[in-house]
């Protein structure tokens, strides 16, 4: 494909992206997949070329929303705009030949004039790409700290891997990486992970398709570790989604430990079956929930005050994955937010009952906001005088180096991007307290 083939490209997946933020549809990734398999002509160079274009724009929305002057702006104007501040060779791109997007108009030539101009510092919505409403709600986390937070947030992630240690030792999986051309690092806190380059092709080895490898965030990675029982047990993940902690739970525990791994999602509890098979976690046994209603109580009541841990990844805003997701801050809206929280609080309380005396509650999100995180603990703490917070680094003993924390309270850990390189991410452990003989 021409560069400017490309940018056509682009415009029209940029296009689709932007119509499913706005009607709640498809995640970038995945429009990109279906893109991409619509246009088996497309080589991998091209792939990788306008992925870059569309993920250019996506992290640069807001400002260059400031720079049109206009909040209802197209994707061949969004890039446009992201041409020009690149300073790329607009009119050759724009020339209509081939499969090259249509010639600029008048209006558009005017407007590329307009973007070549100086201008005044951008308000601090466009320069951290924060949508305005959640300026204040980030700033109470962040504090004179958001904008180095912001920055880390915008940047592009690297790939984490965690590496199935029952069946392969971590050293192993590193040579083996880099004989299928890939390199990979040790992580600093999380002793079954790996770091390769963004965009590394894991998921072609051998090693993933053997259940020896999987993909999953360093953040993610420590608090699974930090979930895990000392001394085995019965662990309910009572939000498992596809399954990534309930697979790192199985792989570090030595200890005989049975999971229960629950979701109200049909699709991702296959995926979570599929990947438990290739990591031939054989105790790992998937449940599909109902989202409420006396079905679900049903399924969930064997296990009342039987566990001794229970997991409430909760269904959250996101934010703290805004590296490999930007579009994301531009799906939350308050109603959204307001939704999530009242979910939240239905499922911390859900999976307290769930706990045995003596036993641990675990929530966590990869949300920085302090209403999906402190808020949401707080709100229950004071409603169950039964359950007491345990300082995260009481749990570490799995961890090569235990983390600091930017929570308000140092029992709780919330890990960032800017300061610790992985997803953000917040995590508090309560423990079910034991009553008093009489």
């Amino acid at each position: 494909m021409t560069p400017a083939a490309r940018v056509a490209t682009a415009i029209e997946i940029l296009a689709d992206i932007l119509a499913a933020v706005d009607s709640d549809g498809a995640s970038a990734d995945v429009i990109l997949k279906t893109a991409f398999r619509a246009r088996r002509y497309a080589g991998s160079k091209d792939r990788a070329a306008i992925t870059d274009l569309v993920y250019g724009v996506l992290r640069r929305r807001a400002y260059l929303t400031w720079l049109l002057g206009d909040d209802h702006v197209t994707a061949r104007a969004l890039m446009l705009a992201a041409l020009a501040n690149d300073g790329a060779s607009v009119a050759a791109l724009f020339a209509g030949d081939g499969y090259g997007a249509s010639p600029l108009s008048d209006d558009e030539q005017a407007l590329l004039q307009r973007l070549r101009a100086t201008h005044a510092p951008p308000p601090l919505c466009a320069q951290l790409e924060i949508p305005p409403w959640l300026l204040p709600h980030l700033q109470r986390r962040f504090g004179d700290r958001l904008p180095e937070e912001a920055m880390a947030l915008n940047q592009r992630a690297p790939l984490d891997i965690r590496v199935n240690v029952k069946r392969i030792t971590l050293q192993d999986a590193q040579r083996q990486l880099m004989a299928a051309g890939i390199a990979a690092a040790l992580l600093k806190h999380s002793p079954l992970g790996l770091r390769a380059a963004s965009g590394a092709k894991v998921t072609a080895t051998a090693l993933y398709r053997d259940g020896l490898i999987d993909i999953q965030d360093e953040a993610a990675q420590i608090a699974s570790l930090l979930a895990t029982p000392e001394h085995g047990g019965l662990v309910v993940d009572l939000c498992a989604g596809a399954g990534g902690k309930s697979l790192t739970m199985s792989a570090a525990c030595d200890a005989p430990l049975t999971i229960k791994a629950f979701d109200i999602d049909a699709r991702r509890l296959d995926e979570l079956s599929a990947r438990a098979e290739r990591a031939e976690a054989a105790n790992i046994t998937a449940t599909l929930l109902p989202e409420s209603g006396e079905a679900r109580a049903a399924l969930l009541a064997p296990y009342i005050g039987k566990a001794d841990v229970v997991v409430v990844d909760a269904p959250c805003s996101g934010s703290g994955t805004w590296r490999r997701n930007p579009e994301l801050r531009w799906r939350l809206t308050p109603e959204r937010l307001a939704a999530l929280t009242g979910l939240q609080a239905r499922l911390i309380r859900e999976g307290a009952g769930l706990v045995k005396p003596g036993g641990r509650l675990i929530y966590m999100t990869c949300s920085l906001l302090r209403q999906e995180d402190e808020d949401i603990v707080k709100g229950f703490l004071q409603e169950n005088p039964s359950f007491a917070k345990c300082a995260y680094r009481s749990l570490s003993m799995r961890l090569k180096l235990t983390p600091d924390t930017r929570a308000m309270d140092d029992h709780d850990l919330l890990l960032t991007p800017a300061h610790h390189a992985c997803d953000g991410f917040y995590l508090s452990a309560l423990t079910a307290l034991i009553a008093p003989s009489s």
